[in-house]
């Protein structure tokens, strides 16, 4: 049996997402939904942590390990105040 030789390959024949979708007509509604799931991932990034009192944080912990696909969204740290947030962060307002 006798195996063909592979052909060498050129860059230059590939064509980039953006081409492809521009082909199509269906660009600017990609963009329209990859800029609207950036934003979602954005909202669920900007609370990086909680406070509340020491039976809150425990409730909180329970939570988290009795149901892990919450663990996903749910900040990881914790602090009694919001002043303590900010001394930690470094952000001194």
């Amino acid at each position: 049996m006798k195996v063909a030789a592979k052909k060498p390959r050129s860059c230059k024949t590939f064509s980039t997402l953006d081409a492809l979708l521009a082909e199509d007509g269906r660009r600017e509604s990609f963009q329209t939904i990859a800029m609207d799931e950036v934003s979602v991932w954005q909202e669920k990034q900007a609370v990086t942590y909680q406070t509340g009192t020491i039976g809150a944080f425990m409730r909180w912990t329970k939570r988290l390990v009795t149901n892990l696909a919450t663990a996903a969204v749910t900040p990881k740290r914790w602090f009694d105040s919001d002043e303590t947030s900010r001394s930690a962060s470094g952000d001194e307002r």
